[in-house]
């Protein structure tokens, strides 16, 4: 095989490679869109001051917002347009942990169905209601 063809090779094969699948704007981890907005334990959440409302969720692209914490995504471990499951580095009052959360959308998206994985997770599941 002659030097140029060495050198074309890898640049050939690179083209014919699947293009890795976009999960965000920057082609970074993120939250499906269906999952994104704002979610309430209970309704009266929804329409409570937010500096008050000790149950509402807000989600964005890659950040899951609690009243007195904040969940970063950093892994993705399996993703639809409706479910998320993935690792999430928290802190809050001081603290640092990680938890592995599942987020799943449900009812056509009027209920998200959130579930944590870890030493220091919340056992069962917590249902929210969209916020709308």
């Amino acid at each position: 095989m002659n030097r140029f063809a060495l050198l074309i090779l890898p640049v050939a094969l690179a083209a014919c490679m699947p293009e890795a699948p976009d999960t965000g704007s920057d082609g970074g981890v993120a939250i499906p869109a269906a999952i994104q907005g704002r979610w309430g334990l209970a309704a009266n959440e929804c329409t409570a001051d937010p500096s008050i409302a000790k149950g509402l969720l807000t989600i964005d692209a890659t950040t899951l917002k609690f009243y007195e914490s904040r969940g970063t995504l950093v892994e993705v471990k399996s993703a639809s347009a409706t479910r998320l499951e993935g690792t999430f580095d928290f802190t809050g009052e001081g603290q640092i942990w990680q938890l592995q959360q599942t987020l799943d959308v449900q009812d056509g998206g009027a209920v998200l169905i959130r579930r944590e994985y870890g030493p220091d997770a919340a056992p069962g599941a917590l249902r929210y209601v969209s916020c709308g």
